[in-house]
């Protein structure tokens, strides 16, 4: 089992990458989406509280306890590159105050590599702006 960890901003193209090497990998090839399991959790954690109510501390052991759990998932599949498509911070607003929690490096000791996907911050934008005008559709 090799557990790798894909990160960057939001439509940068993470998901696609993933898809395109599970294509070539095929069946050694499992794919979690980080943001999905990380809802799940999140619900179970935090019923009765909203997105941003929680404390720096309280979410960064979510985090980890989170990061715990997709290596404990990662071991049923131990023939497998099992790799988890997610960001490196966690933007949450909470009041006037936009507070980052942050993922790495606290969390890279559960992951055999960590994958940067960066890019031109223009395009980044753009990118977003797109899917935001996409989603008001």
């Amino acid at each position: 089992m090799v557990l790798i960890y894909v990160g960057g901003p939001h439509t940068l193209g993470k998901t696609t990458a993933i898809k395109l090497a599970s294509e070539k990998l095929g069946p050694l090839f499992y794919y979690i989406r980080g943001a999905e399991f990380l809802k799940k959790k999140f619900r179970k954690s935090f019923s009765g509280k909203k997105f941003g109510e929680q404390t720096n501390r309280e979410m960064q052991k979510f985090i980890e306890e989170a990061a715990l759990e997709i290596r404990d998932l990662a071991r049923k599949y131990p023939e497998k590159l099992i790799v988890v498509d997610g960001h490196f911070v966690i933007n949450r607003i909470r009041h006037d105050a936009s507070i980052f929690t942050q993922l790495i490096p606290e969390c890279a000791k559960y992951f055999d590599g960590i994958v940067l996907i960066k890019g031109n911050p223009l395009v980044i934008q753009e990118r977003r702006q797109n899917r935001l005008e996409m989603r008001r559709r």
